[in-house]
């Protein structure tokens, strides 16, 4: 995955059977990940935004927290457009920490 970022949208549009939309700060970010767990891990991403995102285009907050929360060294902003300042870091913050028990009922209900 590291090696193909650009098939990054192709394969997630695939494996959520082409019903969702990615935000270009999400995209951003999707490409610039390390993928240590390879595809199993992006198709794991593909069923969470399947099973937390009601709206049809993915924005930052329907990402899982890991993926937001790596390390700098593991995530690389190469879009300058695409940056966050503080005010939009603080507020990502602030709705995954609410959005932590919706997260689990989500999950038990499968």
């Amino acid at each position: 995955m590291r090696e193909r970022s650009e098939d990054i949208p192709l394969l997630l549009a695939h494996f959520t059977n082409h019903s969702y939309e990615l935000s270009q700060p999400c995209l951003t970010i999707l490409k610039s990940y390390e993928w240590p767990g390879n595809i199993r891990e992006l198709i794991n991403v593909a069923h969470y935004i399947t099973t937390i995102d009601e709206s049809k285009i993915v924005s930052l907050e329907n990402l899982p927290k890991y993926i937001l929360n790596s390390e700098p060294s593991d995530i690389t902003m190469s879009d300058s457009t695409t940056s966050l300042n503080q005010n939009e870091i603080a507020h990502l913050d602030a709705k995954l920490k609410l959005d932590w028990v919706y997260d689990i009922l989500m999950v038990l209900r499968i």
